[in-house]
């Protein structure tokens, strides 16, 4: 006796994937603090490979200056 074998199709919406790309970026783009060895570290999720670690006092100053620094999102 032979098994059936049943295709299973999907279809995708590339709008839709396109979207949840770009909520996935402004997810990893939040800040994450850690402690690290008693010194305060800000690490900022640039993409997912790119991760950059400044101490708090830099982090601070870029957030508090951060809409003279352009993300290359900006529209």
């Amino acid at each position: 006796m032979k098994k059936s074998v049943q295709e299973d199709r999907v279809h995708v919406d590339l709008k839709e994937v396109g979207r949840i790309k770009q909520e996935d970026n402004q997810i990893q783009s939040k800040i994450i603090s850690n402690d690290i060895a008693g010194a305060k570290l800000i690490t900022f999720l640039v993409s997912n490979d790119i991760a950059i670690n400044l101490n708090e006092d830099t982090a601070r100053y870029l957030l508090d200056n951060s809409k003279q620094f352009s993300t290359g999102n900006d529209k």
